[in-house]
């Protein structure tokens, strides 16, 4: 799915206030008083936020959103939510970091008069090439500064040399 802006809707709509817990069997009171089911059922439920009704001191379960699952299928409802949303940020963080990148290295190449179809292999070859002409240049500077007989060329390489060298 290249298009996640109908799975982001989804996500957002989707309760974020989910939980889980084991599934019991029903409890009730036998004819003799004794206490009869309430024993776990080895499944799971998830449930929307739990809520008090008024006079009590204890929380019900939400509206139950799946009835019986494994344990993981209902730790994966809860966390499927936030972890569908927050790996959507990441990716459109990804997105605008990438065209960032690109814009900087579109800046480069028309900086550097490169071919703006040619693929980045020929903008990477310019930069070394540039690079090793630099340090040609330098390497000649250098031998000016300390050969010349010119003095205003020894000083306008040494000049230079105080602005450019390494």
């Amino acid at each position: 799915m290249s298009d996640y802006s109908e799975l982001k809707l989804l996500a957002e709509a989707f309760p974020a206030d989910l939980d889980w817990d084991s599934n019991t069997e029903p409890f009730f009171n036998g004819p003799s008083g004794e206490s009869l089911g309430g024993g776990a059922t080895g499944f799971y439920s998830v449930y929307g936020k739990p809520f008090r009704l008024e006079g009590d001191d204890y929380d019900y379960d939400g509206p139950t959103y799946v009835e019986a699952c494994n344990a993981d299928f209902a730790k994966f409802m809860v966390a499927a939510r936030d972890g569908v949303l927050a790996l959507i940020k990441e990716l459109e963080s990804h997105k605008r970091m990438l065209l960032a990148v690109a814009c900087d290295i579109g800046a480069i190449g028309k900086a550097l008069k490169a071919d703006m179809n040619a693929d980045g292999d020929e903008l990477l070859g310019m930069v070394i090439d540039l690079k090793a002409q630099n340090s040609r240049m330098l390497g000649w500077v250098k031998d000016i500064s300390k050969t010349s007989g010119d003095k205003g060329a020894v000083m306008g390489a040494r000049q230079l040399l105080k602005e450019f060298a390494e």
